[in-house]
């Protein structure tokens, strides 16, 4: 439970959010958990929840509560003795998955033009398989979708109801506190015009930890 709404800890003097999650390994390799967010009366203040870089609320609405639910699945091939570490699996692979549903309800002031309130579904399906001990391969693919076509929103900066993002990469475990990584991002989007923007990204970085 939550008293601020903002991420920056202020109070808004509304209900206060709340977030909870059950998790339980069916098998030993297999990880199911449920979660669920309601951020209580956002009042005109971004949400602490952001969904692909989603946080303000829907157009005029002056009052706003954003709700979510996600249920996560993960299964490790040949599991290692650490389940999910930030920066290293010791699995020969493992397989992640998840599906989510959110709603943001919007109110407005009597006077005012009529507010929509806005729903959608997200999910993501991800895979790491470790070629050597020190070499690993990797990829991505995740959507956002919003439920009603007229409907659109800023995903990922890009005004749109839909939004596919897709990722490959290789990693390569330099020390055990460093890692050299390349990955190639590109996406499948249509919005209103069946335009696809240009935002696909190469990248090649040196992550560390100390």
């Amino acid at each position: 439970v939550a008293n601020g709404n903002s991420g920056t800890g202020a109070d808004n003097n509304w209900l206060k959010a709340f977030s909870g999650k059950v998790f339980y390994n069916i098998i030993d390799p297999l990880y199911v958990s449920a979660s669920y967010y309601n951020s209580g009366q956002l009042d005109t203040v971004a949400s602490e929840m952001s969904i692909a870089g989603l946080t303000g609320a829907p157009t005029r609405a002056r009052r706003w509560i954003r709700q979510m639910a996600e249920v996560d699945l993960r299964y490790d091939f040949k599991k290692g003795k650490i389940l999910n570490p930030p920066a290293y699996c010791d699995s020969l692979a493992y397989i992640r998955a998840a599906y989510g549903h959110f709603y943001d309800d919007a109110k407005r002031f009597n006077h005012e033009l009529r507010v929509n309130d806005r729903e959608g579904n997200y999910g993501y399906i991800e895979g790491l398989y470790n070629i050597t001990k020190k070499l690993y391969a990797a990829g991505r693919a995740s959507a956002i979708g919003l439920n009603g076509t007229p409907n659109t929103a800023s995903l990922n900066g890009v005004t749109a109801n839909r939004y596919e993002r897709y990722s490959l990469g290789l990693g390569y475990r330099l020390t055990g506190a460093t890692i050299l990584k390349g990955e190639y991002s590109f996406n499948n989007q249509k919005k209103t015009a069946d335009e696809d923007p240009k935002d696909n990204l190469l990248s090649l970085l040196i992550a560390s930890q100390f």
